[in-house]
């Protein structure tokens, strides 16, 4: 650091880095700052606001920026929260560096000084310049937290870099784990988007929910690169579906169960392309709720079943197979719904009547399910007559 007439220089060791960034991503850096102060000291939400000479301003209450933090080094008290976005000290120094080449200009206040940038040649080397950082006293030596200062962003770049953030998106919490968080999406047009620790990763336009991702693994954290994009789903498949498997509220496993009526259809969101989510989400269902779980090969007497256009759970009581689902011929999506036919119908019931303890067992929340095990009829020497009293007045 140089001292040259009350003001102070420290050498940021920057040319040119990150040019394809654009301003958006810088302020995405600086409110991602403010957020992690206000998680970590647990003082006032960040305020984002523009001022009367049309300067934007990124301020938080928190302990106030020093110089020491232009530093390039990992974070451990960033890195022990769970509840913070930033970690590696990487993220302040690209910021300055983008707003020095889009000619914005960057004031940060604070309690321990007043911090502006500029272009100088380095100590030794006067044909080398490079990004220092300008350190004065500071106009406020009580201030509280820091107020970052852009000028020369505009509205639409604020809104661009706020975009990237669960904190400031409207996506509506459905549950916690010990992993990260199930959000729904904002719009059924929307895609699904996958957070971590809260910063847009990823966006998945054929997923259920929205994800936030609060525990790293080592193969999400190798993924997680400087610009914190681009991040592939390889990357965190696990973390999702350990989120999922430990989900227990109807808001998710009833969606869940629900989309897999479109299996026939092939119209399946992708979190049920992975087979575990599928049992887990009927599983915790028929732990909640009094259902049925049948697909068209298990209905008895159907011979060419068509795939089901929309299923439905069934209540315990209800017999009958046309309340089961709706069937539509394939590849005729136009066509109305076809309901089930009676003889069907009474042949279900017909089976259940005569081989309760085969078909159907109440499990230990009380619900009654179809047996999907079963690999087909006995040999008929085998199995019992039913006797004509079994059958009552509803012989056919």
């Amino acid at each position: 650091m140089t001292v040259d007439g009350g003001e102070q220089y420290f050498d940021l060791n920057i040319e040119r880095v990150l040019e394809h960034w654009p301003v958006a991503f810088a302020i995405r850096e600086v409110i991602a700052n403010a957020l992690d102060e206000h998680a970590l000291t647990g003082t006032a939400e960040p305020v984002i606001a523009e001022d009367a000479a049309g300067a934007w301003h990124v301020a938080d209450f928190g302990r106030g920026l020093r110089y020491t933090h232009l530093t390039q080094n990992e974070n451990d008290e960033k890195r022990r929260s769970g509840a913070v976005i930033g970690q590696f000290g990487m993220g302040l120094k690209d910021a300055l560096a983008v707003f020095d080449r889009h000619d914005v200009r960057v004031e940060i206040r604070s309690a321990h000084g007043d911090i502006t940038t500029r272009q100088r040649a380095k100590e030794t080397f006067s044909d080398v310049r490079t990004l220092h950082a300008v350190i004065r006293p500071p106009a406020d030596p009580h201030r509280a937290g820091t107020d970052v200062v852009l000028h020369g962003v505009t509205a639409d770049d604020v809104a661009a870099a706020q975009n990237f953030f669960l904190h400031y998106s409207g996506d509506h919490l459905l549950e916690t784990t010990s992993v990260g968080q199930v959000l729904k999406r904002v719009s059924p047009a929307a895609p699904g988007r996958i957070y971590v620790k809260g910063l847009l990763v990823a966006e998945e336009p054929n997923f259920l929910f929205s994800y936030n991702i609060t525990d790293i693994n080592a193969p999400l954290r190798r993924a997680l690169n400087r610009e914190r994009s681009n991040v592939g789903r390889s990357a965190y498949t696990d973390r999702v579906k350990a989120i999922l498997k430990q989900c227990r509220v109807s808001g998710v496993v009833s969606p869940l169960a629900e989309d897999l009526a479109e299996f026939a259809t092939g119209q399946l969101h992708d979190e049920l392309s992975w087979r575990e989510i599928a049992v887990h989400a009927c599983t915790v269902l028929a732990s909640q709720e009094k259902v049925v779980f049948v697909t068209p090969a298990e209905l008895p007497g159907r011979h060419s079943p068509a795939p089901l256009r929309r299923g439905r759970r069934v209540p315990a009581g209800h017999r009958s197979a046309g309340r089961v689902g709706e069937a539509r011929p394939a590849g005729r999506p136009d066509r109305p719904p076809v309901a089930q036919p009676e003889p069907l119908r009474r042949g279900l019931e017909r089976q259940l009547r005569l081989h309760p303890r085969e078909h159907r067992g109440p499990d230990a929340a009380g619900a009654f399910r179809l047996r999907t095990d079963r690999r087909g009829p006995a040999p008929r020497g085998n199995r019992p007559a039913p006797r004509r009293r079994d059958l009552g007045d509803h012989a056919p």
